[in-house]
């Protein structure tokens, strides 16, 4: 029984592939999707209208585009019709810089580095460290028994969320355990994303 459906999209303009897989589930609205992208593109053949929009496939697009190639002046007020261009200009440049900078990176790494107005495009070095859970509580066991942590205050020491997902998701009850004694905080990250999507940083 099949479970899942691949479909490949072949550029050969661009030399390009680029493949998507859904499940059955997925494709309960295909047909009226495909009927509606159908319609637009009639639509447009009919009155010779073919607006640009920002898509999946602009980060190897290299057709002449206002979202892509104009040079925008944002005003302090911005109307209606002008909040509309901008998001399309943003989401299609977003795209192709990302597409740019792998390039670049790519490029950096096998020539060096490149010197522009006084700044250095370079690949360098980080660091991230980590630290084995287990010898993170016995650690913290044993601050605590010296006295360096007093269970019946407030230390201010928190965990975040996201370095505890691996546990959570090997172990839910622990997620479950914790989840009163969570605190959150919420801020504001201005991007753009599908309604419903959900949101991989969330702490």
């Amino acid at each position: 029984m099949i479970s899942s459906y691949r479909f490949t999209i072949n550029a050969v303009r661009y030399g390009k592939y680029v493949s998507v897989v859904f499940k059955e589930s997925d494709l309960d609205s295909v047909a009226l999707e495909l009927r509606a992208a159908i319609a637009t593109i009639e639509e447009a053949k009919r009155t010779n209208h073919w607006p640009e929009i920002a898509g999946p496939t602009c980060h190897f697009c290299s057709l002449p585009c206002k979202l892509a190639d104009q040079q925008l002046t944002v005003p302090k007020r911005l109307l209606p019709a002008q909040r509309q261009t901008i998001g399309a200009w943003l989401l299609a440049h977003e795209r192709l810089t990302s597409a740019v900078k792998k390039v670049f990176k790519a490029d950096v790494s096998a020539n060096g580095p490149v010197l522009v107005n006084g700044m250095t495009w370079d690949n360098r070095p980080t660091t991230a460290r980590s630290y084995p859970a287990k010898a993170v509580v016995e650690v913290l066991q044993q601050i605590a028994k010296a006295g360096g942590l007093d269970p019946t205050e407030d230390s201010g020491l928190m965990v975040s969320h996201s370095a505890l997902a691996k546990i959570f998701k090997t172990f839910p009850k622990a997620e479950q355990m914790l989840a009163p004694l969570a605190q959150e905080k919420t801020s504001y990250r201005f991007s753009a994303r599908k309604p419903g999507a959900g949101d991989e940083d969330d702490e």
